[in-house]
């Protein structure tokens, strides 16, 4: 049976949404690298929260770099078992 949804948890997903936004608004791409460690922290963070109801989206833009990001993403959610 799933967890009931606690305060505790608002409270995180408040702390990962300011860090998404942060990791959206950096705009320096020798950051990139460090980019991806931080989407993988909150990923783990979000997958801790949601459990089993957490899963990968993958959306095509047709930017430059889509495919590497899209490797990443089906990487990621093959390493921490998150449903595409």
């Amino acid at each position: 049976m799933n967890e009931p949804f606690l305060l505790s948890n608002l409270i995180d997903l408040q702390e990962i949404d300011n860090k998404l936004f942060k990791l959206i608004e950096s705009k320096s791409s020798s950051e990139n690298v460090n980019k991806l460690k931080d989407l993988e922290q909150i990923l783990n963070l979000l997958k801790n929260i949601f459990q089993n109801r957490l899963y990968v989206e993958i959306q095509r833009h047709n930017e430059p770099q889509e495919k590497n990001f899209e490797n990443y993403l089906l990487n990621i959610s093959k390493s921490l078992r998150l449903p595409l």
